[in-house]
């Protein structure tokens, strides 16, 4: 991967899929819908969008990866606090 003069660097496909589907993999995998993701890393639903269909990219992939990162972190937790309150509920 080179990067050109005044082009951010090429994005890394995974098994012929654009960045973006992975993207939204992840996102469908924390339940989350595009608008409820754009809202969580204040971003335009657009945007969110045009990565999904691999229309766009962002510039800094690495920023929307560790975004994405602590998202699925943090969603595993509140599921973990949802569980744990539904247990308790039950007994």
């Amino acid at each position: 991967m080179v990067k050109e003069k005044g082009k951010p660097n090429p994005l890394p496909e995974t098994a012929g899929m654009h960045w973006g589907a992975g993207m939204a993999e992840r996102r469908v995998a924390m339940g989350m819908t595009q608008a409820a993701l754009a809202d969580r890393l204040n971003i335009n639903l657009r945007t969110i969008q045009a990565w999904e269909s691999g229309r766009r990219s962002p510039v800094y992939t690495e920023l929307v990866e560790d975004a994405l990162t602590r998202l699925e972190r943090d969603r595993a937790e509140e599921r973990e606090v949802e569980a744990m309150a539904e247990a308790e509920a039950v007994a």
